[in-house]
């Protein structure tokens, strides 16, 4: 069976390979001749992004719901395509498709002899910002969670890696930070960061989009830990396989910073991006999935209460 899947694992990658070979600019019609098929004849969550729009934004129309949700699969067929030119790509490609704003922010951080843990999201095209290696001081580790599969794992390892970023498991992160402090080499630790975490492991609930949301507290425990510096990552969408990214100060210095504040902090600028232009988030992902009442039943239950 192994070798079935290994076979076949090769096959795939083989095929996504030759695709490359189409220029971007061709194969991003398909996203539109997807379409009808992804909305319309087998739905994709589709229950689940109007649900999730309709709850985020409930002053919209519904008139205006069903058009943002018709943008999103749009664009949710083009990053899809966009992501398999992630390894293909050359610097020149990246140099044109995907800028970086003002990376003297970070650099200027660097030069001070601090770390960053940077926090990104779901939105845009976040596989191209391991690009940003090209530009920054920093050795940018991009946190990742592998893949069952070997084939597929090491594939999206190697285009992550492209531009020398080293790509972490989640598992080895703090190890590899220790390394690194060891060393006094300065890193630029990037999480996506609007992940849903496991019940068991909830610790901390905030307000995003008028709903009680649970929050993943890894990357603030990261920043506090080694006294990083905090930056968000915003994404500008300019057409279609085109972005901007902007480096956003967070914090500079974690002294007197309070529990809590920097994921917080996180959220709200997370929150005004997505209401600038909803469509390239990610509402596929059953963010909302956990209940605050579930969680707290299931914490009593558990005490014994």
């Amino acid at each position: 069976m192994q070798l079935i899947v290994y076979i076949f694992s090769k096959i795939l990658y083989g095929f996504l390979w030759l695709i490359t070979k189409i220029p971007l600019q061709w194969l991003q019609v398909f996203a539109f001749i997807l379409f009808p098929f992804i909305y319309y004849i087998f739905p994709y969550r589709k229950k689940l992004v109007l649900r999730n729009i309709r709850t985020a934004f409930p002053e919209w129309t519904e008139k205006k719901v069903r058009k943002t949700a018709k943008n999103f699969y749009l664009y949710f067929n083009q990053s899809l395509i966009e992501s398999l030119y992630t390894g293909t790509f050359s610097k020149k490609n990246y140099e044109e498709r995907y800028k970086v704003r003002n990376p003297e922010l970070c650099n200027n951080i660097f030069e001070k002899g601090k770390s960053v843990t940077l926090l990104m999201a779901h939105y845009g095209n976040w596989e191209w910002s391991q690009s940003m290696q090209l530009c920054l001081k920093h050795q940018v580790l991009p946190i990742y969670k592998p893949l069952h599969n070997r084939v597929l794992d090491q594939k999206i390892k190697n285009d992550r890696e492209k531009f020398g970023a080293i790509a972490i498991p989640m598992e080895k992160i703090l190890r590899t930070l220790f390394e690194f402090e060891k060393h006094k080499k300065r890193s630029l630790t990037l999480f996506v960061a609007d992940q849903r975490p496991l019940m068991a492991k909830i610790q901390y609930w905030t307000n995003f989009f008028h709903q009680d949301t649970p929050v993943v507290m890894g990357p603030e425990k990261i920043a506090h830990k080694f006294n990083h510096a905090v930056v968000f990552l915003k994404i500008i969408p300019i057409k279609r396989g085109y972005y901007e990214a902007e480096f956003v100060q967070m914090f500079d210095n974690l002294e007197g910073v309070k529990e809590y504040e920097i994921m917080e902090t996180y959220h709200s600028h997370l929150e005004k991006m997505i209401r600038e232009k909803p469509e390239y988030w990610l509402w596929t992902h059953n963010r909302w999935k956990h209940k605050k009442e579930d969680f707290y039943r299931l914490q009593k239950k558990r005490e014994g209460r």
